[in-house]
């Protein structure tokens, strides 16, 4: 998943990629870096050169993974019942 915001808030994408246990490459800005710590690929949001080259790397497997997100049991989990919620309730 690649999240190129200059200045999203917690987003869902990212919330999303943990759950289904997906490679983030994300901009540095500081609200990324405190949603996924050391699980992500960080890019400067200014510097198109610096995600092409993540990018590259990443698809000829330069780069391993390095997603390691906990308890995505328990997050798919409780996603679910709180859909579920929706609908029964």
């Amino acid at each position: 998943v690649i999240q190129p915001s200059l200045f999203e808030g917690w987003g869902t994408v990212v919330e999303d990629a943990k759950t289904l246990n997906k490679q983030v490459i994300a901009s540095s800005t500081p609200i990324h870096k405190e949603q996924l710590e050391i699980n992500a690929y960080y890019f400067n949001e200014n510097n198109f050169r610096e995600l092409a080259d993540l990018m590259l790397d990443y698809s000829t497997g330069k780069l391993d993974d390095k997603h390691n997100y906990k308890n995505i049991e328990s997050r798919a989990a409780i996603f679910a019942k709180k859909l579920l919620t929706i609908f029964v309730d």
